[in-house]
């Protein structure tokens, strides 16, 4: 658990990256920005955390947490935008996981099909031979 002090910088650090990050985002006039932006909070607050985000566990009202005002956003709202958020990166990283594993596999079976064809074309290959073979020594017989 963190001391009183030790929560004051941890805020502090966090608030600053925040500012940051929306310089980042949305440029220098911070007239500009949003209230908040609940997905650069969870972002730079580490997200979401046994159902809570850093800084709203006691707090019903984010944007007085972060600005000294009133807002009608909840922080119910912004963990589920969090929420939100991170099941949306969970699904493309599970979606791009299994691209990967249909490309591996689609190249796994045309190496197959590959093989197979070469087996078949040596068949063939045999197959003619013998006819040969057979067509000399019916040759051969006199028939």
């Amino acid at each position: 658990m963190l001391g009183n002090s030790e929560n004051c910088v941890k805020h502090f650090q966090i608030k600053e990256a925040y500012e940051r990050s929306m310089v980042a985002k949305f440029g220098d006039d911070t007239s500009c920005h949003p209230l908040l932006d609940s997905e650069t909070w969870c972002d730079v607050s580490g997200g979401v955390k046994k159902g809570r985000i850093y800084g709203f566990r006691s707090v019903s009202d984010p944007t007085s947490f972060l600005e000294g005002t009133s807002n009608t956003i909840t922080s119910q709202e912004v963990v589920y935008e969090c929420v939100r958020n991170e099941m949306r990166g969970e699904m493309d990283a599970k979606a791009a996981e299994m691209e990967a594993k249909h490309q591996q596999m689609r190249e796994e079976m045309d190496a197959k099909a590959a093989k197979i064809d070469a087996k078949q074309q040596k068949l063939d290959a045999k197959y003619k031979a013998m006819e040969k073979m057979y067509a000399t020594l019916q040759n051969m017989m006199g028939n």
